[in-house]
């Protein structure tokens, strides 16, 4: 037979776990609602890809920044390695952000762009 205490205790790390999720999420729709401007229009589109190795992330962007260059418009691009905290391991992620400084928003040029580099990289984007 089971203990009550010991019933109330996964029933306490359940309500742990899922009040950490709700917290993960939370951050992650802040951080999306932080690309926009004041007016609340979206001021930048971007997408996360994730890779097997820090190498395999350096040659995505390279191939990201010759589609950038090829089009003269240039995306914000970052790559790092990530804890993610609902996996609870670490993640090599590129993030690839377009946007129209001079703007102050997107244009077509970011969309273009950003077709552009799904096209590129479809076979090579890992599902979460």
């Amino acid at each position: 037979g089971g203990n009550a205490c010991d019933d109330d205790s996964k029933i306490s790390n359940m309500l742990t776990d899922k009040n950490n999720i709700i917290n993960d999420i939370a951050q992650e729709q802040q951080s999306t609602n932080a690309s926009r401007s004041s007016t609340g229009a979206p001021s930048s589109i971007y997408r996360e890809y994730y890779h097997d190795d820090f190498v395999t992330g350096s040659r995505f962007v390279a191939q990201v920044a010759a589609v950038a260059h090829n089009n003269n418009h240039y995306p914000f691009i970052t790559l790092e390695r990530r804890l993610m905290r609902r996996e609870k391991a670490w993640r090599v992620v590129s993030v690839v952000k377009c946007t129209t400084p001079t703007l102050g928003g997107l244009s077509y040029n970011d969309f273009h762009l950003a077709m552009l580099v799904d096209v590129e990289t479809a076979g090579r984007r890992l599902l979460n």
